[in-house]
């Protein structure tokens, strides 16, 4: 073989190695978001295997019907709570860091919500990072649609976990698609209104109506989705927080 022809096989082979391994390891990839249902909020492997591992160990605890108030939870609720707010943090760090919020703050200001301990429409002054805002009247409100969403989510996954699954594809799997459509609106839209209610956000209960009639089919992020619908209609239309003052 001449030297010409041994460097165009040496070429083809590369080629030939360099399109198979994209086109299985795209494949692989699309399997895993496939497979994983878990793999909803988070960004990787290791957020997913952190929901996992919270499912199997506190599968079956309802902090719902204690409305996350630590006074009322047994010793095992109140770990589960805690790792739930963990979990919430592990999903939601990037923007809790954007925002200023530490580990702590965020845990704190994510229990507060969950718990009905505050109303997003007045200034949260004890809660507030050093960088953020705390003054609505002048900027803007201080929760945004990103950590709003995530706490959303957070409230979803602990509905969820009753059942003992980690995600509304999990519930798919188990029950099936038109069994889970009704599991959601009989318990999952009352919570979340509810939720908004508590925190300030009753007059945007009526979009839940519409996150609940697709969340089955359309699972990625129900919390980030309500918040944004929430937020393209407060007082400062799509200015990423949410302002219902």
């Amino acid at each position: 073989m001449s030297k010409s022809r041994k460097t165009k096989s040496i070429a083809l082979l590369l080629i030939l190695a360099f399109v198979f391994t994209n086109l299985f390891g795209g494949i692989g990839t699309v399997a895993f978001a496939t497979d994983e249902g878990t793999r909803i909020y988070g960004n990787d492997k290791y957020e997913t295997a952190a929901r996992n591992s919270f499912v199997k160990k506190y599968a079956g605890v309802d902090l719902v019907s204690k409305n996350f108030d630590r006074t009322k939870m047994t010793a095992k609720e109140s770990k589960a709570f805690d790792a739930l707010l963990d979990l919430m943090y592990l999903e939601n760090q990037d923007a809790a860091l954007d925002e200023g919020y530490s580990k702590e703050e965020y845990k704190a200001l994510a229990e507060d919500i969950l718990s009905g301990n505050i109303n997003i429409n007045r200034p949260l002054l004890s809660k507030a990072p050093s960088n953020a805002y705390t003054c609505y009247a002048t900027s803007h409100g201080l929760i945004s649609t990103k950590l709003l969403g995530g706490i959303l989510n957070g409230i979803i996954s602990a509905t969820l976990l009753v059942t003992g699954v980690g995600s509304i594809y999990e519930l798919v799997k188990k029950m099936g698609k038109e069994a889970a459509k009704d599991w959601v609106e009989k318990h999952l839209k009352k919570t979340i209104v509810d939720k908004l209610t508590a925190i300030g956000l009753k007059n945007f209960g009526i979009y839940v109506g519409s996150i609940i009639s697709g969340i089955v089919n359309v699972y990625l992020d129900p919390g980030g989705w309500l918040a944004e619908r929430i937020d393209a209609v407060d007082k400062i239309p799509n200015n990423g927080y949410i302002e219902a003052w």
